[in-house]
């Protein structure tokens, strides 16, 4: 497979989801959340949906139950620059073994950001 090749279906390429799962860890460490208390399964049938999903369920374990995104759209900025913020981690460690790994990292790091930053445009919008 390509390198455009996978970008072109992110979900079947097993760098990408593990880049994914090592994103939503680091989010978890950044924020203090046990891992154990998120729910990471997330089949909402679409790849955004999914990722929508499981970062809900990572704020939601972080600022309660009653956490959502209309009604806590304020954390949506601080979440973004948490995404930033260990997209910047990850690019920092060139001595990494698994360049692949950080690479799928950034690209999910990427995604995520785009989605949050879409969902606060959303908001901001009426949307």
């Amino acid at each position: 497979m390509t390198h455009q090749d996978w970008r072109d279906d992110l979900a079947s390429d097993e760098r990408w989801n593990a880049g994914l799962d090592y994103a939503m860890t680091q989010l978890c460490e950044l924020l203090g959340v046990d891992q154990n208390a998120v729910t990471w399964d997330a089949a909402t049938e679409t790849l955004d949906g999914d990722v929508r999903a499981v970062l809900g369920n990572i704020l939601r374990a972080k600022y309660g139950e009653n956490w959502g995104p209309r009604d806590a759209v304020n954390s949506l900025p601080a979440l973004v620059k948490a995404l930033e913020d260990i997209g910047n981690i990850v690019a920092a460690s060139p001595s990494s073994s698994d360049h692949d790994r950080l690479h799928a990292a950034l690209d999910a790091l990427d995604k995520a950001r785009d989605i949050a930053r879409a969902a606060l445009a959303s908001h901001k919008t009426g949307g």
